[in-house]
């Protein structure tokens, strides 16, 4: 017999403190990436508004060679009624959209003196010096 009451069997399995420090070790791997992600997503968003942006202008080109330089009309608050309507209901052939663009949160089109540009009404101050310049 062990002095104290203690067995022979060995005891297998972790402690609470080999647990905790597991944890915390995770916690600040999870803290480090974190924001690797968020401005994955943000950088992704903003591709996706970039490439959609060039995608509708050359829509605009391809509509004004075929309308004898015309552009589309400005109408509604921000001008895009008249030019949505144009290029999904051109007359001249094929219409160029069957629905109006989606884009991502924050971002939107300015149709205004025939020129197609880029909005952006989020927090990242880089993307608002950008977004301008597209």
């Amino acid at each position: 017999m062990e002095p104290h009451g203690r067995s022979n069997r060995r005891q297998t399995g972790f402690t609470l403190v080999e647990i905790l420090i597991v944890v915390v070790i995770l916690g600040v791997l999870a803290a480090i990436t974190a924001p690797l992600f968020g401005s994955a997503t943000r950088d992704a968003a903003a591709s996706s508004a970039k490439a959609q942006l060039q995608s509708v202008r050359k829509q605009v080109e391809l509509y004004r060679m075929r309308n004898d330089g015309v552009s589309p009309p400005e109408s509604g608050t921000d001008g895009l009624d008249g030019l949505w309507a144009a290029l999904m209901e051109d007359p001249s052939t094929r219409p160029s959209f069957n629905r109006v663009p989606e884009l991502p949160k924050d971002f939107g089109f300015l149709w205004q003196n025939a020129r197609l540009d880029m909005t952006y009404s989020g927090v990242d101050a880089q993307l608002q010096a950008e977004v301008p310049a597209w």
